[in-house]
């Protein structure tokens, strides 16, 4: 099952990994074996063309900004390059953005919720509304 940010999930991970003395490489084979989202297959592909020197990796489409930047700072941290307070520094703006995903989300979620109750009362009030005068019109063509 993926996860609601398997960006922000990848990058703390790789954080914590990396803070207890873990190699990115060994940190990143982990966690594409340890997960099953598309990430992680994409991860693992990635890893495949790093190892093999391949440079015809291209990014999926719909990539979002912040995994693309957290594929090229894992690019840079595999050529030798610290990372880590690059690492939390994206850490940082992509759970900024989770909350405002989060917060747009949960805007729209009353109106969302209430389209069905009112499609349900919808029949209801005409029904109660036409009820009447429905018998009347019953009445005097009886």
């Amino acid at each position: 099952m993926e996860s609601i940010a398997p960006t922000l999930n990848l990058i703390i991970n790789l954080r914590f990994d990396l803070q207890q003395g873990v190699s990115l490489y060994d940190s990143l084979q982990n966690y594409s074996h340890k997960n099953s989202c598309q990430l992680s297959k994409d991860l693992t592909a990635w890893l495949y063309s790093y190892d093999h020197s391949l440079n015809n990796w291209q990014f999926p489409d719909g990539y979002s900004m912040y995994r693309r930047t957290l594929f090229d700072l894992l690019h840079e941290g595999l050529n030798g390059v610290s990372i880590v307070e690059k690492l939390i520094e994206l850490e940082n703006l992509v759970l900024k953005e989770c909350h405002r995903n989060l917060e747009k989300l949960t805007l729209v979620l009353p109106y969302k919720g209430l389209l069905p109750l009112m499609l349900c009362m919808f029949p209801a009030l005409i029904l109660i509304v036409l009820g009447p005068v429905f018998y009347e019109f019953m009445e005097v063509l009886n």
